[in-house]
């Protein structure tokens, strides 16, 4: 039994090592994706409808940093200022912790076809390129995940077959002992019910 479980632990070794692989090849396929496909101003619509709905729900801009989007900020990429502080010095990037999450100030010279009445421009500093990957590579961990599982409990259940069919060889058998009418003590294995 301990062999079979054995054979199906390396079963479960041998699914589970390309899958690790494959995390690993679509990460390094995501990010050329992620390449060839700035500016992002230029893709296709949906592409643009659907990263802005990103950008605004997880507070983050861009693929890779705000520069995905060149000279044409979206709205979903721009951040509520922190409130200011008089310990700030001039030229510093603070950041803010707010709800909103976290901000950068960029330049509004670089950025003249965004719509915004200040001179300064607050984005959300967290690229999105991130949370796409952990959104796509979800599925194949959970599969890791999964077949990890599996193969401690049946590391743990070969473990479990070799104590208990070997439990024989290290356990002593029970002695009963009894004083007989000249006062010796006389040692007699019990008897066993197996």
């Amino acid at each position: 039994f301990s062999a079979l479980i054995f054979v199906e632990f390396v079963a479960l070794m041998v699914v589970a090592s390309p899958l690790v692989q494959v995390q690993a090849q679509m990460d390094s396929a995501v990010d050329e994706v992620f390449l060839n496909v700035t500016p992002l101003h230029r893709t296709e619509d949906y592409i643009q409808s659907e990263l802005k709905k990103l950008q605004a729900s997880d507070s983050c801009c861009g693929l890779r940093s705000f520069e995905d989007w060149e000279n044409r900020l979206p709205a979903s990429c721009l951040c509520t200022p922190p409130p200011p502080t008089s310990n700030l010095q001039l030229g510093s990037q603070p950041s803010n912790s707010s709800s909103e999450g976290p901000c950068m100030m960029v330049d509004r010279d670089h950025y003249p076809l965004t719509p915004q009445v200040t001179d300064k421009l607050w984005v959300h500093s967290e690229p999105c390129g991130p949370i796409l990957k952990s959104y796509l590579s979800f599925p194949i961990k959970l599969r890791i995940g999964i077949i990890s599982t599996f193969a401690t409990i049946t590391m743990a259940a070969i473990a479990l077959c070799l104590a208990l069919g070997l439990e024989e060889y290290w356990k002593t058998p029970p002695v009963e002992t009894t004083v007989d009418d000249y006062n010796r003590v006389k040692y007699q294995p019990k008897p066993t019910l197996t």
